[in-house]
């Protein structure tokens, strides 16, 4: 009995420090945008655009490692496979990563002349300067691709804690640490990703450290191992397959824009996709700390327990998503305006972001279903709905853009996300965790969502702009404030009115 009080600690301790890594991270990744914007201009702001969706494809590899390493962590924890096992997988996956890693920057290094004179529409930015950036893009993305095998041991392991510190250390440096970089030495976008470069390198240091530290003792040294790549490969495929397809829905639109409107406008809709994606970098936290303890759940069979952290997460899932999104959707230009003082970026932003932010918060609120089945080890379905979204969503860019510009590119990504919102789960819950798809609905999606809707809808009304962004700050602050209560309390109060319902039944 002494083992779930001690499982529920960890949880909380987990989740509390994801929160705080995610909240230290997209802060200084939103706090200096604008000083980036200020110091290099916006069309050099669109090539870290292009370096950040780079980064969203490594994601891509990410996924195919994180799930299998984590879920064997986990697994190791629930005493279901032994230190040596665990050692081999490091070795094997390791191994792997450093190869990809380095064919990875030597393929971007090898197209950047060519992409630097054929795909851009470059106005300000000479070729060979962009053609410089793009091969030490190659180069942090490899850095980093190796930094996943590290990553993905701790936090399955779940030394969240230490982990969630030094990646807040890296995202200060990472985001905060470049602005002195480029005031103080050289403000030039080649400054800019060769400081992430120097910060890539001291990170995968650091997490190295932490993870051979934290491997469970075993008489023996990790081996590559193919057999253990042919044990964990297909789930491996499976998860990297619906990466692959999920990046490239959340994704695909920015590549294509890219190419077919100016570098400055696209600079503007990806500071809006940025900023969508409030909701997601906010729900990635709980994924964090849920899957590993989904792993153990479902290692011991324990169904009550996975059905109870199961909703329990997908409430907060829903809370998180509605309140750091909606905010987006009623207040965009004043938030912008608030933040960067810049009013022409706020205009700019402004057309995409309360569209796309839509999208966000639908997304968000997947997560946790889709984090519960690939602990369940289920990626089929996930595989279908995203290879039947994709195509939907690339006709609908491609017909659309050409007639009504990038705004109709916004409104397809909501489509495909309400699309999986409303045929995914429902099937989802039909193979595991039956007769919990009406409490989810209720409790997780529709309760925060409409209330946070009509709460945000009525706060604009009554909204009044000023000249002094001190006091917009404050005004914004209320409303995320005000929005986090009424929320949290309704979401709260139906959670358990639903569960008094269902156990009376």
């Amino acid at each position: 009995m002494a083992e779930v009080p001690t499982s529920e600690k960890r949880l909380s301790r987990n989740m509390v420090a994801n929160f705080f890594g995610q909240v230290v991270s997209a802060s200084m990744a939103v706090l200096f945008v604008p000083s980036y914007v200020n110091i290099l201009g916006i069309e050099a702001y669109g090539l870290i655009g292009f370096y950040t969706l780079i980064q969203m494809f490594l994601t891509v590899l990410e996924m195919g490692i994180y799930p299998v390493l984590g879920r064997h962590m986990a697994r190791f924890t629930a005493g279901k496979i032994d230190a040596q096992r665990v050692r081999d997988l490091l070795k094997t996956y390791l191994v792997i990563t450093v190869l990809a890693g380095a064919l990875l920057a030597l393929l971007i290094g090898s197209i950047s002349g060519v992409l630097a004179r054929n795909w851009f529409n470059l106005t300000e930015l000479s070729p060979d300067l962009v053609s410089q950036s793009l091969v030490m893009i190659g180069f942090v993305v490899g850095v980093r691709l190796v930094e996943v095998v590290f990553r993905s041991v701790i936090l399955g392991l779940q030394y969240q804690v230490v982990y969630n510190v030094i990646f807040s250390l890296a995202a200060i440096m990472r985001y905060g640490g470049v602005i002195a970089f480029l005031l103080f030495f050289e403000s030039s976008i080649t400054a800019f990703f060769q400081w992430q470069i120097i910060v890539s390198l001291i990170g995968v240091s650091c997490y190295m450290v932490v993870c051979l530290r934290s491997l469970p003792a075993s008489d023996g040294k990790g081996r590559f191992s193919l057999s253990v790549l042919a044990q964990t490969g297909r789930f491996a495929t499976g998860t990297m397959l619906i990466t692959l397809l999920s990046v490239s829905y959340r994704q695909l639109d920015k590549l294509y824009l890219s190419k077919v409107i100016d570098l400055s406008e696209f600079g503007y809709y990806s500071f809006a996709s940025m900023l969508a994606y409030m909701p997601i970098l906010m729900v990635g936290p709980l994924y964090q700390a849920f899957y590993p303890r989904f792993v153990e759940l479902f290692a011991k069979e324990n169904g009550e327990e996975i059905r109870s952290a199961y909703l329990r997460s997908t409430v907060y899932a829903g809370i998180i998503a509605t309140v750091s999104g909606v905010p987006l959707m009623f207040f965009s230009e004043e938030v912008v305006w608030v933040w960067s003082g810049d009013r022409q970026l706020a205009e700019g932003v402004s057309r995409f972001l309360p569209i796309l932010v839509i999208g966000g918060v639908i997304d968000a609120i997947l997560y946790m279903p889709f984090c519960v089945q690939i602990a369940y080890g289920w990626t089929r379905l996930a595989l279908v709905m995203f290879g039947v979204s994709l195509p939907m969503f690339l006709l609908a860019v491609a017909i659309t853009v050409p007639s009504f510009g990038p705004v109709s590119a916004a409104w397809a990504w909501v489509g495909v996300n309400v699309f999986l919102l409303l045929i995914w789960v429902p099937i989802m819950h039909r193979k595991i965790l039956q007769r919990t798809a009406l409490q989810w609905y209720i409790g997780s999606v529709f309760v925060p969502l409409s209330v946070a809707v009509a709460v945000g809808y009525l706060l604009s009304l009554v909204f009044a702009g000023d000249d002094s962004r001190w006091t917009g700050f404050i005004s914004l602050g209320c409303i995320g404030l005000i929005l986090l209560l009424v929320v949290a309390a309704a979401t709260h109060y139906s959670h358990g009115a639903l569960n008094r319902l269902i156990a009376t039944r």
